[in-house]
Protein backbone atom coordinates (compact mmCIF):
# COMPACT_ATOMS: atom_id res chain seq x y z
CA UNK A 1 0.00 0.00 0.00
CA UNK A 2 3.00 2.58 0.87
CA UNK A 3 4.72 1.78 -2.72
CA UNK A 4 1.61 3.45 -4.55
CA UNK A 5 2.43 6.69 -3.54
CA UNK A 6 5.84 6.62 -4.42
CA UNK A 7 4.91 5.04 -7.64
CA UNK A 8 2.28 7.59 -8.30
CA UNK A 9 4.83 10.09 -7.98
CA UNK A 10 7.60 8.65 -10.49
CA UNK A 11 5.08 8.26 -13.20
CA UNK A 12 3.90 12.27 -12.45
CA UNK A 13 7.73 12.86 -12.55
CA UNK A 14 7.97 11.05 -16.06
CA UNK A 15 4.94 12.39 -17.75
CA UNK A 16 6.14 16.42 -16.62
CA UNK A 17 9.41 15.72 -18.52
CA UNK A 18 11.59 15.93 -15.37
CA UNK A 19 14.24 13.79 -15.82
CA UNK A 20 15.51 11.73 -12.96
CA UNK A 21 19.44 11.67 -12.95
CA UNK A 22 21.70 9.93 -10.46
CA UNK A 23 25.02 12.03 -9.21
CA UNK A 24 28.08 9.44 -7.67
CA UNK A 25 29.09 10.68 -4.46
CA UNK A 26 32.36 11.79 -5.81
CA UNK A 27 30.97 14.53 -8.06
CA UNK A 28 28.86 16.10 -5.40
CA UNK A 29 31.79 17.13 -3.30
CA UNK A 30 31.11 14.72 -0.32
CA UNK A 31 33.32 13.22 1.24
CA UNK A 32 33.06 9.13 1.28
CA UNK A 33 33.31 7.38 4.82
CA UNK A 34 36.46 5.57 4.02
CA UNK A 35 37.98 9.03 2.96
CA UNK A 36 36.88 10.37 6.57
CA UNK A 37 38.47 7.56 7.84
CA UNK A 38 41.89 7.39 5.90
CA UNK A 39 42.29 10.76 6.45
CA UNK A 40 42.11 10.28 10.18
CA UNK A 41 44.06 7.03 10.52
CA UNK A 42 47.00 9.44 8.34
CA UNK A 43 46.38 11.92 10.44
CA UNK A 44 46.96 9.73 13.63
CA UNK A 45 50.00 7.65 11.79
CA UNK A 46 51.82 10.70 11.14
CA UNK A 47 51.21 12.22 14.58
CA UNK A 48 52.66 8.80 16.11
CA UNK A 49 55.57 8.92 13.58
CA UNK A 50 56.53 12.55 14.63
CA UNK A 51 55.84 11.86 18.38
CA UNK A 52 58.17 8.43 18.29
CA UNK A 53 60.83 10.67 16.49
CA UNK A 54 60.71 13.48 18.98
CA UNK A 55 60.95 10.74 22.14
CA UNK A 56 64.64 9.53 20.29
CA UNK A 57 65.49 12.73 19.91
CA UNK A 58 64.67 13.92 23.57
CA UNK A 59 66.75 10.03 24.52
CA UNK A 60 63.19 9.06 26.16
CA UNK A 61 63.48 5.29 26.28
CA UNK A 62 59.85 4.87 27.67
CA UNK A 63 58.22 7.34 25.26
CA UNK A 64 59.86 5.28 21.85
CA UNK A 65 59.05 1.93 23.37
CA UNK A 66 55.49 3.12 23.96
CA UNK A 67 55.13 3.70 20.27
CA UNK A 68 56.48 0.62 19.15
CA UNK A 69 54.64 -2.69 19.14
CA UNK A 70 55.86 -5.73 21.02
CA UNK A 71 55.69 -7.70 17.77
CA UNK A 72 57.97 -5.19 16.20
CA UNK A 73 60.29 -7.62 14.27
CA UNK A 74 62.49 -6.92 11.24
CA UNK A 75 65.57 -6.98 9.43
CA UNK A 76 67.87 -3.95 10.60
CA UNK A 77 71.59 -3.78 9.53
CA UNK A 78 71.30 -7.13 7.79
CA UNK A 79 70.25 -8.52 11.36
CA UNK A 80 66.74 -9.97 12.33
CA UNK A 81 65.77 -7.24 15.11
CA UNK A 82 62.88 -7.80 17.75
CA UNK A 83 61.38 -5.81 20.73
CA UNK A 84 63.99 -6.22 23.06
CA UNK A 85 66.65 -5.64 20.65
CA UNK A 86 64.67 -2.07 19.85
CA UNK A 87 64.83 -1.35 23.48
CA UNK A 88 68.49 -2.54 23.93
CA UNK A 89 69.38 -0.17 20.81
CA UNK A 90 68.21 2.93 21.59
CA UNK A 91 69.53 2.19 25.14
CA UNK A 92 73.03 2.15 23.70
CA UNK A 93 72.16 4.98 21.09
CA UNK A 94 71.08 7.42 24.59
CA UNK A 95 74.46 6.86 26.15
CA UNK A 96 76.55 7.10 22.88
CA UNK A 97 74.88 10.01 20.69
CA UNK A 98 73.68 13.23 22.59
CA UNK A 99 71.78 16.46 21.07
CA UNK A 100 69.46 14.44 18.65
CA UNK A 101 67.21 16.44 16.37
CA UNK A 102 64.92 15.91 13.54
CA UNK A 103 63.58 18.04 10.87
CA UNK A 104 62.01 18.36 7.76
CA UNK A 105 59.61 15.15 7.97
CA UNK A 106 58.21 14.45 4.58
CA UNK A 107 55.75 11.61 4.15
CA UNK A 108 56.88 10.19 0.19
CA UNK A 109 54.37 7.44 0.45
CA UNK A 110 51.48 5.92 2.70
CA UNK A 111 49.46 2.69 2.15
CA UNK A 112 46.26 1.99 5.17
CA UNK A 113 44.80 -1.03 4.90
CA UNK A 114 41.81 -1.92 7.58
CA UNK A 115 44.04 -1.98 11.13
CA UNK A 116 47.87 -2.21 9.04
CA UNK A 117 49.70 0.71 7.48
CA UNK A 118 52.80 1.41 5.72
CA UNK A 119 54.50 4.92 5.55
CA UNK A 120 57.54 6.07 3.80
CA UNK A 121 58.70 9.15 5.68
CA UNK A 122 62.14 10.95 4.63
CA UNK A 123 63.83 13.53 7.38
CA UNK A 124 66.96 15.17 8.21
CA UNK A 125 68.63 14.10 11.74
CA UNK A 126 71.53 15.70 13.46
CA UNK A 127 73.56 14.69 16.65
CA UNK A 128 76.90 14.17 17.89
CA UNK A 129 78.53 10.93 18.44
CA UNK A 130 80.40 10.45 21.85
CA UNK A 131 82.36 7.75 20.39
CA UNK A 132 83.45 9.14 17.21
CA UNK A 133 83.75 12.76 18.78
CA UNK A 134 81.51 13.69 15.82
CA UNK A 135 78.88 15.75 14.57
CA UNK A 136 76.55 13.39 12.15
CA UNK A 137 73.99 15.23 9.69
CA UNK A 138 72.14 12.88 7.24
CA UNK A 139 69.05 12.61 5.07
CA UNK A 140 67.03 9.69 6.53
CA UNK A 141 64.70 7.87 4.46
CA UNK A 142 63.01 4.66 5.91
CA UNK A 143 59.56 2.58 5.75
CA UNK A 144 57.85 2.28 8.69
CA UNK A 145 55.11 -0.15 9.17
CA UNK A 146 52.20 0.07 11.28
CA UNK A 147 49.49 -1.53 13.24
CA UNK A 148 47.00 -0.83 15.73
CA UNK A 149 46.75 -2.79 19.14
CA UNK A 150 44.14 -1.56 21.32
CA UNK A 151 42.79 1.18 19.66
CA UNK A 152 46.46 3.05 19.20
CA UNK A 153 49.06 2.84 16.30
CA UNK A 154 52.39 1.53 16.64
CA UNK A 155 55.22 1.04 14.66
CA UNK A 156 55.50 -3.30 14.46
CA UNK A 157 58.83 -2.91 11.49
CA UNK A 158 61.38 -0.25 9.78
CA UNK A 159 62.55 -0.88 6.68
CA UNK A 160 65.99 0.82 5.38
CA UNK A 161 69.05 0.29 3.59
CA UNK A 162 72.06 -0.02 5.39
CA UNK A 163 73.09 3.77 4.66
CA UNK A 164 69.61 4.26 6.45
CA UNK A 165 70.00 3.16 9.92
CA UNK A 166 73.97 2.55 10.67
CA UNK A 167 75.69 2.55 14.19
CA UNK A 168 76.84 6.57 13.96
CA UNK A 169 72.92 7.70 14.56
CA UNK A 170 69.31 6.06 14.21
CA UNK A 171 66.58 8.66 14.47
Amino acid sequence: MKKWPLLLALILIVQLGYRVVLVPAEETGSVSLSSKTEEKDFSEIKKVLESYLECIAQGDLDCVMGYTSKEFSGIVQNKFRDYDWTKLYYENLFKNVVNRSFSNLNILEYNITDNKATMLASYNISAFNLEGARQVKTLRKLRYFFIKEGGAWKIVSLEGGQDSVNSDLAI
